[in-house]
């Protein structure tokens, strides 16, 4: 289950991640599942220019979801994950 909630989500499932906005805090997330022993998100911060790469270059926003999940926690972009201990305070 989503901790945030996000509005025009779009989910890439065989690539288990989706992309949308968090009215609560007016910014666009890319939500990452990472499969462990209870699936969980993580939540990067992203521009509404890569959001809309879900509709015009799909392969980019792949390429982002990647990257992002490589990285963990250390990528600059990381918000929040779902498993507490991911999160610094």
């Amino acid at each position: 289950m989503n901790i945030i909630e996000l509005e025009n989500e779009k989910t890439r499932q065989d690539k288990y991640y989706s992309v949308g906005y968090d009215k609560t805090n007016n910014r666009y997330l890319l939500s990452v599942v990472v499969t462990w022993v209870a699936w969980y998100y993580r939540y990067y911060l992203i521009s509404k220019e890569e959001y809309d790469w879900y509709e015009t270059d799909l392969e980019k926003l792949d390429l982002l979801a990647e990257e992002c999940y490589k990285a963990k926690t250390s990528n600059e972009r990381f918000v929040y994950s779902g498993k507490i201990e991911e999160n610094d305070g």
